[in-house]
């Protein structure tokens, strides 16, 4: 009967447990997914990563190219990036799935060049007219929530292991990165708010929301998004916040000691 409630009603369903604290996978209102990470990954990629957030799964592979510069060059074609949702994730966006697709390539690359993540100042070849340029391409495995978040963290731990390589030269040179920001996703059903949504909570929610920490020496800065809905209070809004900034720090903290981005692969697990 619970199940049939469940597929029937999805709204209710969810709203009579989140009132008791509960959730239907068995984590608190407050508990984010696990993160497991792998880099290097794919071998015919200059760089990759795999990154599974709860079963929330996908790749990322980048491929560099080093070609004569142009008059004709554009500094935005430098770095490109491309998100794809194949049938094998199950999206639930049907036939909006490729609009979808498009949607998140904006809002990712928006995010990196907002916040100057990527430095194209590595990009060029010194004493010469030459260029680098990276393809970055993200294919989604199987969705359950909160893609862009995971994307954001795949994207950048690719990057981060990215090595400039000249055969002709063999002179190599790591790719920078100036900034890491690091996305959570809440959502609010009915007037609770919970942490890291999977699609089943994404999919009765009344509106969702984002919080992107980008820490640096001044301070973290904090940029907020919310989608639908009426205004978020100001206690639950400082909430979400400090849960988004201590779960920043951690998947920061894991980057940076992830034996796989200066040595060779390895699978991390972080919360």
């Amino acid at each position: 009967m619970a199940e049939e409630f469940r597929v029937l009603r999805p709204y209710e369903f969810h709203c009579q447990l989140i009132k008791k604290g509960q959730r239907a996978d068995g984590r608190k209102l407050d508990e984010f997914r696990d993160i497991k990470l792998e880099v290097d990954a794919i071998s015919t990629a200059d760089s990759s990563s795999l990154v599974k957030l709860g079963n929330t799964s996908l790749v990322c592979g980048c491929i560099t190219r080093l070609s004569k510069k142009t008059d004709n060059s554009n500094e935005s074609d430098d770095i490109n990036i491309h998100v794809e949702l194949p049938p094998i994730c199950s999206s639930p966006t049907g036939h909006r799935t490729q609009h979808t697709a498009q949607l998140l390539t904006k809002t990712l690359k928006n995010v990196l060049d907002d916040m100057k993540c990527l430095d194209r100042n590595c990009l060029s070849v010194d004493n010469e007219n030459l260029s680098w340029s990276i393809d970055v391409e993200v294919i989604c495995l199987n969705y359950d929530g909160c893609l862009l978040d995971a994307a954001l963290i795949a994207v950048l731990a690719a990057l981060k292991s990215l090595k400039l390589t000249d055969e002709t030269s063999g002179i190599s040179q790591k790719f920078i990165l100036n900034k890491m920001p690091i996305r959570s996703s809440f959502a609010i059903i009915g007037d609770r708010v919970i942490c890291d949504p999977n699609l089943e909570e994404e999919t009765v929610a009344q509106s969702t929301m984002s919080i992107t920490i980008e820490p640096s020496s001044h301070g973290d800065n904090c940029h907020i998004n919310k989608q639908g809905g009426k205004a978020i209070d100001f206690q639950k809004l400082s909430e979400c916040t400090r849960l988004a900034k201590q779960r920043a720090t951690l998947i920061l903290k894991q980057l940076s000691e992830c034996p796989a981005l200066c040595h060779g692969d390895a699978m991390m697990d972080c919360l």
